[in-house]
């Protein structure tokens, strides 16, 4: 890569190594990689990638991929501005073809080093703390993760006395995060590496961080403001708005909770609804201009969907007469996924030049024009879409050939009814 950067979407590559700590090999493949995709997101514990390498130079001849090598890699923006730096593990070569005479084509995944020491492993041990507490224990003792590669841990509420089931370290934390409770009482903890490290957030944190950036859709080229020049996307794409079906599949608007204590012999049944899951809740945009009203549809059988508490049964078996700080699942089990799906009420997909600090768990303000203004009043925003985003997931592509770095990212807002 040339040594100035003079496009917004170049980037400059310092470093791009395969490791084989078994051979003691080292190859730099700046040269010969074609395309690199990093991927990151929310609802995954790891971050993962693939790389293409085009070999025309003989620089892999003889090198075998024998799942025990890593890819460093070290790339900036802007001089040291954006950064990334991180190693991983190859884990599979899912393509090698001959591009022509003399020319090899590889495909390399790779993903956190994390997940493959996690799936070597089992957690199968009692802890009495905090469900974050038991987080970063696990993290530290069984992962052997660093204090440097943590981002933000948001403490949970209540000492509680579990035992993880025999469990890969990484399924453990995601185990303890279903169930944590934030400052309101409520299931809302995610358990995600980003750009940061790894995180144990609850919603409650994720929502009061301030917007990365102000995202603006409008078309280019028509105005003198450089600022939405900049912040311009590429492209972008509504996913989804308002899933009724999935949102009811999902108990979002009302479900009913089984609880059965075989030792002791009770059965109690609890039926809940939206409006008793969002008590204390907070949202990405609590402005009225952003908030819905439950569709008031009701079914053959003369219900509404909040009282439609077939919509979802979950059971649980359970001590119902704890002798401390065992689990309480009426806490968590009915409001965890409908709280989850409220999350993903919009969801937006954006291309943008790439910014490495763009990574899950982080917020976007964005602004999608209407098609058309009434009124000089108008401030020709579309309401329904417009106002803050969670990336949900992003992907940083870098092309060699083209010289350029993209930012997709799939963005959730969740509904305030």
């Amino acid at each position: 890569m040339a040594d100035s950067i003079i496009q917004s979407s170049e980037f400059e590559i310092k470093s791009l190594v395969i490791l084989s700590p078994n051979q003691n090999i080292e190859i730099d493949i700046r040269a010969i990689f074609e395309e690199l995709n990093i991927y990151d997101s929310i609802l995954l514990s790891t971050i993962s990638g693939n790389i293409v390498i085009v070999d025309s130079l003989g620089i892999l001849r003889g090198f075998e991929f024998d799942g025990s090598q890593l890819l460093y890699i070290n790339m900036s923006k802007n001089g040291d501005t954006f950064t990334y730096e991180k190693a991983f593990h190859i884990y599979k070569q899912t393509l090698k073809d001959v591009v022509k005479p003399g020319a090899i084509s590889y495909k390399l995944d790779f993903i956190s080093d994390e997940y493959t020491v996690s799936e070597q492993t089992r957690v199968a041990q009692h802890y009495e703390f905090p469900y974050s507490k038991i987080a970063q224990l696990i993290l530290k003792d069984y992962l052997k993760v660093p204090a440097k590669k943590l981002g933000i841990f948001t403490e949970s509420q209540g000492i509680r006395s579990v035992i993880i089931p025999t469990m890969t370290p990484l399924d453990a934390i995601t185990w303890c995060s279903k169930r944590a409770l934030d400052i309101n009482d409520k299931p809302t903890f995610l358990f995600f590496e980003n750009y940061d490290g790894f995180n144990f957030m609850s919603l409650n944190d994720i929502f009061k961080q301030t917007p990365l950036v102000n995202i603006n859709m409008s078309p280019k080229n028509i105005v003198d403001d450089m600022n939405i020049e900049f912040f311009g996307v590429r492209s972008y794409e509504v996913i989804d708005q308002h899933d009724i079906i999935q949102n009811i599949k999902s108990g979002m608007f009302a479900k009913t909770g089984r609880f059965y204590d075989i030792l002791n012999r009770t059965f109690k049944e609890i039926r809940s609804d939206y409006f008793k899951d969002q008590i204390g809740a907070t949202s990405l945009n609590n402005d009225k201009k952003n908030q819905s009203s439950i569709p008031t549809k009701i079914n053959r059988h003369g219900k509404t969907l909040t009282q439609a508490n077939q919509s979802k049964i979950e059971s649980y078996y359970y001590n119902s007469e704890p002798k401390g700080n065992e689990e309480t699942p009426e806490k968590w089990l009915l409001q965890r996924e409908s709280m989850v799906q409220n999350l993903f009420a919009r969801r937006l997909r954006i291309e943008t030049s790439g910014v490495f600090p763009y990574t899950s768990g982080k917020l976007m303000r964005v602004l999608v024009p209407k098609f058309s203004v009434d009124t000089k009043e108008d401030d020709g925003s579309n309401e329904f879409l417009t106002g803050n985003y969670l990336i949900m997931s992003t992907r940083h592509t870098l092309s060699a050939a083209r010289r350029e770095h993209t930012t997709t990212m799939d963005l959730v807002s969740d509904n305030k009814y």
